[in-house]
């Protein structure tokens, strides 16, 4: 076998077919190193040997990444291909982590041949997070990789999403979910959107709350809320509904509200004015000059000069009754000291209707009243005249 094949490289060489071997001073570009049975055989990559009818080439070891599966928000699967296998059974695994660096691997898979598909499950990740990963095959001579590809994971749902009516418009607030950048708000009338691409927008953006203006009163808006970070929407949409509210009018309560306080009002107003101009009272009513009050001259004595001991009056009968039942105990009595004694002329009391004495003090008259011990003045006669 061995003579057969230098034999048919020296027939190659001498016709010039091999350019490998031919021509050293030309470059060749080494396509593969074939092995078979551990014998070289064609290394310029021309194959198969039209020389080496019982020799199979065989492909090296490659390994290509595929588009990952079923990516959740903390877990993926991880998909490649063993293209080839360089002739025996090789290992698999795959490098992944948050940049090209990788940084996490899985364990190695063995015993594959080429053509055979492999997976492998990540858990614990990260939400709303990219991540690198790339497959790598080998044996124990070589160790190939594939392509560097990326996913991302989903941010988490939004938390407590709420919605308050105003007039015409609903204000609408929530915090971001776990991982999230933005937030997709989108409504309908008729029924609640279920995926992103439906409904109307009504925000799309990084803050925690909008405003949904010009709405119509009476009609009942349904909000779907997601999370999104790096063009992924959470796979969780929470939703809410409410009616705006209708412009206020009047009610009867509160017109009768404005009219019983426009009420109190002009009732305070007309209590101030009675009282600011009601009529003073009139004075207490003059005492009545009695017949028996007046003087043998026959002038009243003025009562506005005797003092005011009592307030109690009587009349002009009971004045006279009293006097006559005293009359003849008031001859009896002493002159108070001082005074010119008894004075039969001298008007009764004003108070109790008893006889007083008359006291001369110059231009003026004391009277005394022996019962009661009241005293008043009135000008002489002298004085009078």
């Amino acid at each position: 076998m061995m003579v057969r094949v230098f034999f048919v490289l020296a027939i190659l060489v001498a016709v010039g077919l091999c350019p490998a071997i031919a021509s050293a001073d030309e470059p060749v570009e080494v396509v593969s190193n074939i092995l078979v049975g551990g014998v070289d055989c064609c290394e310029c990559g021309c194959e198969p040997c039209p020389e080496c009818p019982d020799i199979t080439p065989v492909s090296p070891v490659a390994v290509s990444t595929r588009l990952v599966e079923s990516v959740g928000e903390t877990s993926a699967t991880l998909m490649g291909l063993l293209v080839g296998d360089g002739g025996g059974v090789c290992s698999v695994r795959f490098l992944y982590g948050a940049s090209t660096s990788y940084g996490s691997n899985t364990l190695w898979e063995d015993g594959l041949r080429g053509n055979d598909s492999f997976s492998a499950e990540l858990e614990g990740l990260l939400q709303g997070t990219v991540y690198h990963y790339r497959a790598q095959a080998g044996n124990t001579t070589v160790t190939v990789e594939g392509s560097d590809e990326t996913f991302a994971t989903p941010p988490g749902a939004v938390i407590a999403p709420g919605a308050t009516p105003n007039v015409g418009s609903i204000l609408l607030t929530w915090m971001k979910g776990t991982g999230a950048t933005r937030t997709l708000v989108k409504r309908s009338t008729v029924s609640v959107p279920t995926t992103p691409t439906e409904g109307d927008l009504v925000y799309f953006g990084p803050d925690m709350s909008c405003n949904d203006a010009n709405l119509e009163s009476g009609v009942m808006y349904q909000y779907a809320v997601w999370s999104e970070a790096n063009g992924v929407y959470s796979t969780t949409a929470l939703t809410v509904a409410t009616m705006p509210l209708a412009a206020e009018l009047p009610s009867s309560t509160n017109w009768w509200g404005a009219i019983i306080g426009i009420g109190g009002i002009m009732a305070v107003i007309a209590l101030y004015i009675v009282f600011r101009h009601r009529r003073p009272e009139p004075p207490p009513p003059s005492p009545t000059v009695l017949e028996a009050d007046k003087e043998p001259s026959g002038k009243a004595t003025s009562v506005s000069k005797l003092p005011k001991v009592s307030e109690k009056k009587e009349t002009k009968e009971e004045v006279k009754e009293v006097a006559k039942k005293e009359e003849p105990e008031k001859a009896s009595e002493e002159a108070p000291p001082g005074g010119s004694g008894f004075d039969e002329h001298a008007p009764p009391c004003a108070v109790c209707g008893s006889r007083i004495t008359q006291l001369n003090e110059g231009s003026k008259t004391k009277y005394t009243c022996m019962k009661c011990g009241a005293t008043f003045e009135t000008p002489t006669e002298s004085g009078d005249a």
